[in-house]
């Protein structure tokens, strides 16, 4: 066995079920945000997975949110579902079926249902302004955001909603088309040196890889288990951490999805999964055209 192998052995712990992360609570500790990343998208255990510590950091750490990397629209209707907002549907899995954007199946599965179900019996015990919230952090729907945000200023700010529209003239040339406000993208070294608006391209149009951010929190990373990174030596090194975006393209698998990175400078617990599966999407019909490629299932 490689030695590096043999460290992480020794350091692992099995993941038998919840009571498996007491170590890891321990370790978050009074932390004010945990993070939690996963290797790619479209795969259900890492859905599966983290419903579990995020199910005890609400029971038992008073958790007030949880921030997912969806859209902020969309996943609005799901927050005001899960906290049985005036109007919202009963089941969360029916704001879930409204997604229609891309990639819905990443938001609109079986798994994020079954935890958004969770969550409003859970909040069903308490008064409205102790539930807890569900919500996207994302605005990569360009335009729902843009509509989102207008409305909201007309609503609560109406004074500065012409200064949202100045600030918004600069994607009228591309017709509502996501995909023609790319291209001119890449003719700008850097997003400081471009047209203002262009740092949106960020945002609307992320890269393959999805990770995350330092902080209190856990991760998947392909060769280790459960443990704790910051007490190994082993997780000092630079390492590739496989990381795969919601469309996943064989022919880039070397360079196209792995990011460089020393773990324990990122994460501070791994969790290894010998074997994992696809998401189930809550619909396979296609989608309304929204001028953005599709994938599986609707896209094959």
């Amino acid at each position: 066995m490689p030695p590096t192998a043999r460290r992480v052995r020794a350091d692992a712990l099995p993941h038998t079920g919840p009571g498996s992360l007491d170590p890891l609570m321990e370790r978050i500790g009074d932390a004010r945000y945990v993070l939690i990343g996963e290797a790619s998208h479209g795969t259900a255990e890492f859905y599966r997975w983290p419903a579990e510590p995020t199910r005890r950091l609400v029971e038992e750490r008073g958790v007030s949110f949880v921030a997912v990397e969806g859209d902020w629209p969309d996943r609005l209707a799901a927050h005001r579902a899960v906290t049985a907002a005036p109007g919202a549907p009963d089941d969360p899995r029916e704001a879930l079926e409204g997604f229609h954007r891309w990639p819905a199946w990443m938001w609109a599965n079986t798994d994020v249902a079954d935890f958004a179900r969770w969550l409003r019996e859970y909040n069903a015990r308490l008064p409205a302004e102790r539930r807890v919230g569900f919500f996207g952090l994302d605005v990569t729907s360009l335009w729902e955001s843009l509509h989102a945000v207008l409305g909201h200023l007309r609503r609560h700010d109406p004074d500065r909603v012409g200064a949202a529209l100045e600030a918004y003239r600069c994607f009228e040339p591309y017709a509502r088309d996501p995909q023609e406000y790319a291209r001119p993208t890449r003719l700008v070294p850097r997003p400081a040196a471009g047209p203002k608006c262009c740092r949106c391209w960020w945002i609307v149009f992320p890269g393959t890889g999805t990770w995350t951010g330092t902080g209190t929190g856990t991760a998947t990373w392909t060769g280790t288990g459960t443990g704790t990174a910051r007490d190994s030596g082993w997780t000092a090194a630079e390492r590739d951490h496989r990381a795969i975006g919601v469309v996943y393209r064989a022919a880039r698998e070397r360079w196209g999805n792995y990011v460089p990175m020393i773990p324990a400078d990122r994460y501070d617990a791994f969790l290894y999964l010998d074997g994992t599966t696809a998401l189930t999407p809550l619909r396979t019909a296609a989608p309304p055209d929204t001028h953005e490629e599709e994938s599986w299932p609707t896209g094959m």
